[in-house]
């Protein structure tokens, strides 16, 4: 009661410094509001976590989106991976949403107590994020709530959804927050309205010239990465498909293959372009025409800003990654793989992923079948089968 007392003065009031002293103390204008009217009943107090790698981010981001839309009196935190606060600070700001952005442990124990010493919270919903960091959450914030994705943590948090074998990327931060509000409709785009212009104002800068095509060929697992001997037969159907333009291979350094690439020798209109911070990749994505790209989180950031984007997939389903609504992105994948999600984690050669692009360049596929995992589904099905790929379409473009 006294913390709580506390913190409700502190909000009242403002603090007026000069040169780095406390000179007066006044009513916070906010507080005019507050003392003549009283609160809506009706609305809560909300933290959301994502904590989380950039496209699973991003993607539960929109749940957050989604809800804010719906419950426009609503008083949102949201805890998200400080990296990815700056590629959704403005969106939050014009949400009227509450940015904690969560770096190294410091952070995460500031806020904590920072947290523990307001108000309790309505709901504490984990839309994504996993490990100690969120036991953590769990047990320091005080919330009449608590919400997880799973049964992981059951005596932290005593809500969870209900279990579902394999389903959109989208579905675990949405169920989440349907235990809020069953009649939450699920998220259909992923739009970030600051990115956008800055597409549109790097395609206005550029128009004299052909922008480049930008290809993403690493993922953050090898069975869904593409090696040397597949870009090369990618470039070919980029080359058909885009004839005349640029392509940039865009790499992080610190990916596993990445090495094999940067030292490969490729065709004087292919570029290599390296990038370790995301500012970088902000930058370079905003300059594209077009992206073509495995399945990885990069693809969502793309969609963010409106690029338009294949995906090329291989032990994972396309309608399970691209929003149902989202423009100008594409994905194409083997058809006899059909509603198969392969668990086989530890394949080097995909070639699933492999045959897929080589079938797109008409191009017999670099990889021999025999290199495949015992368990691959693939082992199953004739040659000729393998020869027809499958496009799930979202886009009048293709890459």
């Amino acid at each position: 009661m006294l913390r709580d007392t506390v913190h409700l003065l502190c909000g009242l009031c403002e603090v007026r410094y000069y040169s780095g002293r406390p000179v007066s103390i006044s009513l916070n204008s906010l507080a005019f509001s507050f003392l003549w009217r009283f609160p809506d009943p009706f609305s809560m107090r909300i933290l959301f976590v994502i904590r989380g790698k950039l496209g699973d981010s991003l993607l539960a981001f929109t749940t957050v989106q989604a809800w804010r839309e719906r419950h426009p009196e609503d008083e949102i935190h949201l805890l998200v991976r400080k990296a990815y606060a700056q590629l959704i600070a403005t969106e939050a700001r014009r949400l009227h949403i509450r940015l904690l952005p969560l770096g190294g442990r410091a952070d995460l124990l500031s806020h904590l107590l920072r947290l523990r010493c307001m108000p309790s919270f309505d709901a504490l919903a984990v839309l994504w994020g996993f490990g100690w960091p969120v036991k953590l959450m769990g047990r320091w914030i005080r919330a009449r709530r608590k919400i997880y994705l799973d049964r992981r943590f059951d005596e932290i948090f005593p809500e969870t959804p209900e279990a579902q074998p394999f389903g959109p990327r989208i579905a675990p931060s949405w169920n989440v927050a349907r235990l809020l509000d069953h009649s939450l409709p699920c998220p259909e785009r992923l739009v970030l309205p600051d990115l956008i212009a800055l597409h549109r104002r790097q395609e206005e800068k550029l128009s004299e010239t052909p922008a480049p095509v930008g290809l993403v060929p690493l993922a953050d697992e090898m069975r869904r990465s593409a090696s040397p001997e597949i870009v090369a037969v990618w470039l070919e159907a980029l080359a058909r498909s885009w004839p005349g333009c640029s392509v940039h291979l865009i790499l992080n350094s610190a990916d596993k293959g990445a090495d094999a690439l940067i030292a490969a020798h490729w065709p004087e209109h292919v570029r290599v372009v390296r990038f370790s911070r995301l500012t970088q990749l902000v930058t370079e994505l905003s300059q594209l025409c077009a992206l073509a790209t495995t399945d990885t989180g990069l693809y969502h950031l793309a969609a963010a800003m409106n690029l338009p984007a294949t995906v090329y997939f291989g032990p994972t389903e396309p309608p399970h990654v691209i929003l149902s609504g989202q423009r100008d992105s594409r994905g194409i994948r083997l058809e006899v793989l059909g509603k198969i999600h392969c668990e086989v984690k530890d394949c080097q050669r995909p070639y699933c992923l492999d045959r897929a692009i080589s079938n797109q360049a008409q191009h017999p596929c670099p990889t021999p079948l025999a290199a495949i995992p015992t368990g691959c589904p693939l082992r199953v099905f004739p040659e000729k089968a393998l020869a027809i790929n499958r496009t799930w379409d979202n886009s009048p473009e293709i890459c």
